[in-house]
Order: structure tokens, then C-alpha cells, then sequence
């Protein structure tokens, strides 16, 4: 089969995909998703990453941070489980979730903006949406009664303009940085080989520590932990002032 040729099947199968489930995040583990995976080769990869222009026109007033293309490779990892036994929670729509996935780095307490402008559009032009953690996993959501319990959001969409499920990632920076970090680690690892890259788990500094303090100052509320702390642990786990990354240090001095 041609390159357009493969494409289109794989378009097709999704676009088919969504007409019979939508986004519905209960749906997730639908096996129709999987039956999407065999189509998937790195000419659908290379064309989902292609779409980001297509994006932008669809969401001007998002500044995007798209990543970067996906590999076939990782594909096939992600088809399989670490515990068949116990495959994660959606996991046949999340394999084919992000061929096309952006961050958009905003202020906590500019996501839900952000997230009704995504909504808006998605349905003027007649696609479907899912903002996770709506339906059936609200711990997944970031916010619960007025208060920010999350300083990121995801939100899932599909268009047929893009042709392809849409993933974005829209919140604090911080957490952009600590899910890039997330994603570099594992490629390593999956390609054993070491790196000096600091996981930002380590020590709770991101969950306890740097994400905490960003949500008690949208909160509004005195924070549990001091800028202070947050800078301290993140030099105790990088091993000294000097190690903590250009990147990482940016974004902590904003804070």
C-alpha cells in the first residue's frame, strides 16, 4: 500500500472510531481502539506530527508547544503493558491518543479559560472532546469546588480537519518541564542507556514541594511549604545549586 494509502486507512479507522464512541473517557478501553493499532507506521506518525500548523489555524489564541514526533517504536512499547495481567485504564484510545500533542504553559489560574476556549472551537466545528477527569476519574480533573486541586489539565479532542485524535496538556510550566523530564527518562531507559538527568519526583520535590507551593499562591492561600524549601530540595536532589538546570532554575525563579 502507498504511503497516502496507509494514511488514509488509519484515518478512516479512527474517524470511524470516534463516530460510534466519541472521546467518552469510559470508552477508553474499547477494543474497537485497538482495532486501530495495526494500521499505525511511522508514514501515520510522521503525517499526525505534520498536522501542527492545521492546529494552530484551528486554535490562534494558543500558544502551543508542540512535541516531538512520535516513533513507531514507542508505539509498540506502549501496545504492550508492563502488567498484561492488568493493562492501565484506557489504555487501547491512550496508545493513539497523542500522535498530534502540544503544551500550552499558562498561570493555574488561566486553565479554565484556556480549557473553555479548547471546548468552544472543538464543538463549533463539530468535533468531539473529552476534558479528563470529568466523567468517570474527577481526581483527574484540576479543580474540585472552586479550589485548585491540579496545576495542569488535559484535554482530548478530534477533528476532522486534523484527522487525528489531539492531546493537549494546558497548565503551569512546571509541569510541562516535569512531564518532558518523564518522557526523556523513560526513552533512556527503554533504550538502556544512563543519564544524568534528574528524575523531579525524586524526594517529592515535584509533587510535594514545587507543585504544592504553585497551588497553595492560586489558591490564594498561605503556603505549606516556602519558595525557600522548594529551592533547597530541588538542589538537595540535583546534588548542589550549581547542578540544578538552566531550565528548571528559570522556572523556579518565576515562581
Amino acid at each position: 500500500m502507498s504511503t497516502i494509502g496507509e494514511i488514509a486507512s488509519f484515518k478512516s479507522a479512527i474517524a470511524q472510531t470516534v463516530s460510534e464512541l466519541g472521546l467518552d473517557e469510559r470508552k477508553w478501553g474499547d477494543e474497537k481502539w485497538k482495532s486501530t493499532w495495526p494500521l499505525i507506521n511511522q508514514n501515520v506518525l510522521d503525517d499526525a506530527f505534520n498536522q501542527q500548523q492545521v492546529v494552530r489555524q484551528i486554535f490562534p489564541e494558543l500558544s502551543i508547544n508542540f512535541r516531538t514526533c512520535k516513533t513507531n517504536t514507542r508505539i509498540l512499547q506502549k501496545e504492550i503493558p508492563e502488567n498484561p495481567a492488568r493493562p492501565p485504564y484506557g489504555h487501547g484510545f491512550k496508545v493513539v491518543s497523542d500522535f498530534v500533542a502540544g503544551r500550552v504553559n499558562c498561570p493555574v489560574t488561566e486553565i479554565l479559560s484556556k480549557v473553555d476556549y479548547v471546548q468552544k472551537k472543538v464543538l463549533e466545528l463539530g468535533g468531539a472532546l473529552c476534558i479528563k477527569g470529568t466523567e468517570t476519574r474527577p481526581f483527574e480533573y484540576f479543580m474540585k469546588e472552586g479550589k485548585y486541586t491540579d496545576i495542569t489539565q488535559y484535554v482530548h479532542a478530534f477533528l476532522p480537519q486534523i484527522g487525528y485524535p489531539l492531546e493537549l496538556q494546558i497548565g503551569h510550566e512546571l509541569a510541562a518541564h516535569t512531564f518532558t523530564v518523564d518522557s526523556h527518562l523513560r526513552d533512556r531507559r527503554n533504550h538502556k542507556l544512563s543519564d544524568d538527568m534528574v528524575d523531579l519526583w525524586n524526594g517529592d520535590f515535584y509533587e510535594k514541594f514545587a507543585r504544592q507551593y504553585v497551588l497553595d499562591k492560586a489558591n490564594g492561600v498561605i503556603p505549606t511549604v516556602t519558595k525557600k524549601q522548594v529551592q533547597d530540595k530541588a538542589e538537595e536532589i540535583h546534588g548542589g545549586h550549581e547542578k540544578v538546570p538552566t531550565d528548571l532554575q528559570k522556572i523556579l525563579d518565576t515562581l
